[in-house]
């Protein structure tokens, strides 16, 4: 057989412009690193609640180093579906936009982390003042439904939007004052019903994108790499905010400098610091800690947890004994 012709036939289709496949999203958080992951979380018993306006007003970064890298329990609270807003990648407007922008952040979730929740509260478009968000949410009604997850929730750490500032839309302003409200009336309701089993909002930041108030700030370092994501945070974040595509928020997964997250201090009690340079720093975990002390079962849990920490391998030898011992101090 004359292997000629089949020979000039490949060099000419190799000669063809060739057409990239199309670009594929980065697999999210998990595989080999899935158990490990888990694990960060098996002896950590603080919940955030982080309350936004919109789809994609979240610090994905922040969420990624709070779920991933502290293991704590994590839920993203976004008051409106987003359906006045614009989107870049297609003609979906109003409520066909709302359920593409749903879908987007369900899967930035996947990637940061965190529990997603919604209320419906409506997207008008831009507002231009906080007195204006709240007559079309109805100021009474939004706070006692954020209070109702914050009862349903029970969080040591709210996180909102700023609260101050005029610039912007004032959705933003509107949902951190609203949110402050809320923990204001939850936090009464529990020293009146002085409940055993929760203290309350302990404390509430507001991230900071713009402003820098005279508070106390924290400042969240999420550029540092996490070797069980195989990333820092910040990373994991861009990725988690690159899917809200129909807001553009797309970008290259190259290296790029880390901006770390800020968090001015709004409310702090039952905290022995006044000024914590970190989150959860001075507040004891519930059930695992007492005055800065762990308890009897924390100590039986955190050992079992960090047995089972010690003798991970990617083929799950030497778990046994440690889930044993977690299991009976459960």
């Amino acid at each position: 057989m004359n292997a000629k012709p089949l020979l000039i036939l490949v060099a000419l289709f190799s000669l063809l412009p060739t057409v990239p496949s199309q670009a594929r999203d980065p697999d999210p958080p998990g595989g080999p690193m899935a158990l490990p992951l888990l694990l960060r979380k098996l002896d950590r018993n603080f919940r955030v609640l982080y309350v936004t306006a919109h789809p994609d007003d979240e610090d994905a970064a922040l969420l990624s180093w709070l779920a991933w890298g502290q293991g704590v329990d994590v839920t993203l609270l976004t008051l409106t579906h987003g359906e006045g807003g614009q989107n870049e990648i297609g003609p979906e407007l109003g409520p066909d936009l709302a359920q593409l922008r749903v879908w987007e952040l369900m899967a930035a979730a996947r990637y940061h982390g965190a529990q997603q929740a919604f209320e419906d509260f409506a997207d008008f478009g831009y507002s231009f003042s906080v007195e204006e968000t709240l007559e079309r949410w109805g100021e009474a009604t939004a706070i006692e439904r954020i209070a109702q997850r914050i009862r349903l929730l029970r969080p040591d750490v709210v996180i909102t939007m700023e609260p101050f500032g005029e610039g912007g839309g004032q959705h933003h302003q509107a949902s951190a004052k609203l949110t402050a409200r809320a923990v204001e009336r939850v936090n009464s309701e529990v020293e009146a019903n002085d409940d055993a089993n929760w203290l309350g909002v302990r404390r509430v930041f507001a991230r900071l994108w713009q402003a820098t108030p005279d508070l106390p700030i924290c400042t969240v370092d999420t550029g540092a790499y996490d070797p069980l994501l195989g990333k820092s945070h910040f990373e994991n974040g861009v990725v988690a905010r690159g899917m809200h595509k129909c807001q553009g928020m797309v970008r290259d997964h190259a290296p790029f400098s880390a901006e770390p997250s800020r968090l001015a201090l709004l409310l702090n009690r039952h905290s022995r610091v006044d000024a914590p340079s970190q989150p959860f720093d001075g507040l004891d975990e519930t059930g695992l800690e007492w005055e800065g002390q762990a308890t009897e079962a924390g100590l039986h849990l955190r050992e079992a947890a960090q047995s089972l920490r010690d003798a991970w391998r990617p083929e799950g030898v030497d778990l046994v004994p440690g889930l044993l011992a977690l299991e009976r101090w459960r």
